[in-house]
């Protein structure tokens, strides 16, 4: 293969995922130039297709979802309870390099599609397992989505709330892309195992594992002894004065972070216009700012609304605040940051139309991506895929009759 390849060009990979968790892993790969078959159910298949006919979903004549998580995929419909349908299906474990699932424990047992099933059919596979709460326990083969076993279970919920305040939602799939890119890492590892022994691999993670990970320094805090601060009684006030949020003139938001407390503090307070509160007496050092937080926070507020957020960001870059803004989604497409790294990318949907799609958060040096295709129809390439694996016009006539495609 030569150097300017894809990467992952020759890789075969089935996925017999739903949603979004472990099929946002095979997206990557298909990125970099694997060939990933989505096995959907036949006459429904995966239900995200359908997600942005809920109510709440924002409205558009584009499935925007499945964009992100079905690009560049081969979608075949396959039911392998269905008579005659194993058949075709372990050929294609047979010849592939990947299985990704995300189906709970207890049913891949069921349906005889554990590693211990595949392996015999193909040494050389890497088997990748996506759970909500782990492969043990009694939680084992409980569902699990990402705003329960990511999100709240794993304390993140809880500890992102300031005592006395709304507990906030997450945007949805968050977790479910953040725990894939756990997996895809797995799935990576074990492939170079594998070039290493010839051997295949079991892989597995899950929600709430990448959510642990995620909320690693407050967990770790607790393991130690640490006292919490989500105690009412005990506010973040040492740092938390300077890590803060505010609102400009003009209705925009924004973060800061001046960590460096005492030392960065008078060259803050300067900045901001307010050099005063660098000599007052309630701010002068971490623990009096700590002592005088609604006092300090009410004075910034007022400050930082009296001029525009375009006009603050280049006074605190000026000088070296760290700073964000607080971007909303409509913001956040048009962020230049984002645009000058190819954080969106151009997505022929064919019929002379185009949209910018969500880039996979990963590059290498001189290896170009895999130009986005648009996501598959339901079962596109079910037939071509079947006559791949040695199926006859009657094979698939009999595979039809029977509901397996």
């Amino acid at each position: 293969m030569s150097e300017d390849r894809p990467i992952l060009e020759g890789i075969k990979v089935l996925d017999f995922g739903s949603f979004v968790a472990a099929p946002a892993a095979t997206t990557v790969m298909s990125d970099f130039g694997a060939d990933v078959i989505k096995i959907e159910q036949p006459g429904v298949g995966d239900l995200y297709r359908y997600l942005p006919l809920v109510p709440q979903m924002p409205d558009c004549d584009l499935n925007y979802p499945w964009l992100v998580v079905s690009r560049n995929k081969r979608s075949m419909t396959l039911d392998i309870k269905k008579p005659g349908a194993r058949e075709p299906f372990e050929k294609l474990v047979k010849e592939c390099d990947v299985f990704v699932t995300n189906l709970p424990p207890a049913v891949l047992e069921r349906l005889k599609i554990r590693y211990e099933d595949l392996v015999k059919i193909n040494p050389r596979l890497v088997h990748a397992s996506f759970t909500g709460f782990g492969e043990l326990g009694e939680e084992a083969s409980n569902p699990g989505y990402d705003a329960t076993a990511w999100w709240a279970r794993t304390g993140l919920m809880e500890h992102s709330r300031a005592a006395g305040s709304n507990r906030a939602t997450m945007p949805p799939a968050a977790g479910d892309n953040a725990t894939s890119m756990s997996l895809l890492s797995a799935i990576m590892m074990a492939l170079y195992r594998r070039e290493r022994t010839g051997k295949g691999s079991r892989v597995y993670t899950s929600l709430l594992a990448s959510g642990v990970w995620a909320n690693s320094v407050a967990l770790q805090s607790a393991l130690c002894g640490a006292k919490m601060f989500n105690d009412p009684a005990n506010p973040q006030v040492d740092i938390q004065n300077l890590v803060n949020h505010f609102e400009c003139r003009d209705g925009r938001a924004f973060i800061i972070a001046v960590m460096a407390s005492d030392r960065g503090w008078p060259t803050f307070a300067a900045c901001i216009g307010r050099p005063d509160l660098a000599t007052d007496p309630r701010f002068a050092n971490v623990v009096a700012r700590g002592a005088n937080t609604p006092a300090l926070l009410g004075i910034l507020q007022e400050t930082f609304a009296q001029k525009d957020w375009a006009e603050w960001r280049e006074i605190l870059l000026a000088n070296r605040v760290t700073v964000a803004p607080i971007n909303r989604v409509e913001d956040a497409i048009q962020d230049p940051q984002i645009l000058a790294n190819r954080m969106l990318v151009d997505l022929d949907l064919g019929g002379g139309r185009s949209v910018k799609t969500i880039n996979s958060p990963i590059w290498v040096e001189g290896i170009e991506k895999v130009k986005p295709r648009a996501p598959a129809e339901l079962g596109q390439h079910t037939e071509e895929i079947l006559r791949s694996t040695g199926c006859s016009d009657a094979d698939i006539a009999a595979l039809r009759e029977a509901g397996a495609i």
